[in-house]
């Protein structure tokens, strides 16, 4: 919890709940700051 990753160059997340917490992952994306 509270980690922060990167997925294949998608960006940077903070990881809300993780496996060990439920069945499910949540992660919150953090803003780069680059416009698309």
């Amino acid at each position: 919890k509270d980690d922060i990753i990167q997925l294949e160059r998608r960006g940077f997340f903070r990881v809300d709940k993780g496996l060990d917490e439920g069945d499910k992952v949540v992660l919150f994306a953090i803003p780069t700051g680059k416009a698309k």
